[in-house]
């Protein structure tokens, strides 16, 4: 997705970021469950790192490439903030409004290019 096209005419430029017209929107249940998700992952970390394996719990989870440069450039605060962030991306919907008419565009649902539009109440 790199623009959205408004009924009026105007096209927000997502690409642009931080914007100030693009957001996301999640339910509780969505933050609720992100909570639960990064608890449990930085727990397991520590755990591997406690034992000494760390290097293949990063790979796990990660992936070989991101492995390649723990812990030589990737240090432990990196990867916790890395396992943060993995987990705040998950779900949710943009939501996006028109600079011109402020219209309100909500994704339907997470990577989906549909979107539902409400217009501002007169």
């Amino acid at each position: 997705m790199s623009s959205i096209r408004c009924r009026c005419g105007y096209i927000t430029d997502t690409t642009v970021y931080p914007s100030p017209h693009l957001g996301e929107l999640k339910w509780q249940t969505e933050t609720e469950s992100e909570s639960e998700e990064r608890s449990r992952d930085v727990k397991d970390f520590f755990v591997a790192l406690d034992k000494k394996q760390d290097k293949n719990w990063v790979r796990n989870y990660f992936g070989e490439s991101y492995a390649e440069s723990y812990p030589d450039s990737i240090g432990i605060a990196n990867v916790i903030e890395d396992i943060t962030s993995r987990a705040s991306f998950k779900g949710g919907r943009c939501i996006e409004q028109c600079e011109k008419c402020e219209r309100i565009y909500i994704q339907k649902e997470f990577y989906s290019d549909e979107w539902t539009c409400f217009e501002k109440a007169e």
